[in-house]
């Protein structure tokens, strides 16, 4: 091998270097954001109980409104389908990794469907 075809080829290699390294940069800036905005919606999620809970019919609405869309009843369960990002905190609620401990209260983990029954009181 020359030494003109050795620069040639070093050049070409370090491009796709550089090439390499501006996409990992890329990709390590989408995880950092995504880890970021994944952390603010769980903390949001924990507090959103308490929020509605403190919060007059109105903005009880709101928040229902908010989280879900497509209500319905069907005989004595309300029907619904979670609305963006709530509909993949859902999704992991089948995740053994995300599940925890066994809790004083324990709902079914196995979801059906994307739409999810609550029964209301007799």
């Amino acid at each position: 091998i020359t030494e003109s075809e050795y620069a040639f080829f070093r050049k070409g290699f370090q491009e796709k270097i550089e090439e390499a390294n501006s996409k990992l940069a890329l990709l390590q800036e989408a995880e950092d954001n995504y880890y970021l905005t994944a952390t603010r919606l769980l903390e949001l999620a924990n507090r959103a109980y308490g929020a509605f809970c403190g919060s007059d019919d109105e903005g009880k609405r709101k928040f229902v409104g908010f989280a879900f869309q497509n209500l319905r009843l069907e005989g004595r369960k309300v029907l619904f389908d979670a609305v963006k990002p709530f509909d993949t905190l859902l999704k992991f609620n089948d995740n053994p990794l995300w599940q925890g401990g066994r809790e004083s209260n324990p709902q079914p983990t196995v979801l059906e469907t994307a739409t999810l029954p609550i029964e209301l009181p007799p």
